[in-house]
């Protein structure tokens, strides 16, 4: 009963897309093995991709083939008015440090990249409150330093959870909006007479430090993840 239950919750998370959207080139989903990733049009026509994550042994064929259904996708029609992608990464096992290299790797290459601003309007990555999250918010961090996210990407719990509840990454100002604050006058965000600052840059105020939830009990696969934090990352949380 619980099986069927979480299948039923799986096809509500994927649907599978509407007779006739299809692109005659990639099938609704595909089982990499620690994933299913599927695509599909949303009503408004904006495209969509969900990775959702199993509860299998991570590998590089697994993972090459998401990527390459990933680069289809995004050459697709389902992508030509924008599209969403959400991880969710509940059941995923705990990644190497060379993968998430790959990831960061692949993600950053400049044709990809450029593609992804154009196209990628919104990124949601979920996973189990408690251990695994403050882990989680740490090795999105090390990511996001290998590879900056191209829109604001929200870290939830669970994927209906209101986006103001979650913790939020935001991608690198834009060049000409970098350029327009250099070139601005301070004075004037505060009304005050130009000139009558110091020329000495501002200071920066220091980043706050993050609050984590106090630690619940572990479970094995949480104790692992937080052993590849340590060891792995050097996040120790």
């Amino acid at each position: 009963e619980e099986e069927e239950e979480e299948e039923t919750k799986r096809n509500e998370e994927c649907p599978s897309a509407s007779p006739g959207s299809g692109d005659g080139r990639l099938p609704d989903q595909i089982d990499v093995g620690f994933a299913i990733i599927c695509q599909g049009v949303e009503d408004n026509g904006v495209g969509y991709l969900k990775i959702l994550s199993q509860d299998a042994a991570l590998t590089d064929e697994g993972l090459s083939r998401m990527m390459d259904f990933m680069d289809a996708f995004v050459e697709s029609d389902h992508s030509k008015k924008g599209f969403s992608i959400t991880y969710d990464m509940r059941l995923l096992r705990a990644p190497s440090m060379e993968m998430i290299k790959r990831i960061g790797e692949w993600g950053g290459e400049p044709e990809r990249e450029k593609k992804w601003k154009m196209l990628n309007t919104a990124c949601k990555v979920v996973v189990t409150s408690g251990m695994r999250f403050s882990v989680a918010k740490g090795i999105l961090s090390t990511f996001f330093y290998i590879c900056p996210p191209i829109v604001k990407t929200y870290l939830l719990k669970d994927p209906n959870e209101p986006l103001e509840d979650g913790t939020c990454f935001d991608p690198p100002p834009r060049a000409t909006e970098t350029e327009e604050e250099s070139t601005a006058d301070p004075a004037a965000s505060f009304d005050i007479p130009s000139g009558s600052l110091s020329p000495e840059p501002r200071a920066q105020m220091p980043s706050e430090t993050p609050s984590f939830p106090a630690r619940p009990e572990e479970s094995s696969e949480d104790q692992t993840w937080r052993l590849q934090s340590v060891f792995g990352y050097g996040l120790d949380h």
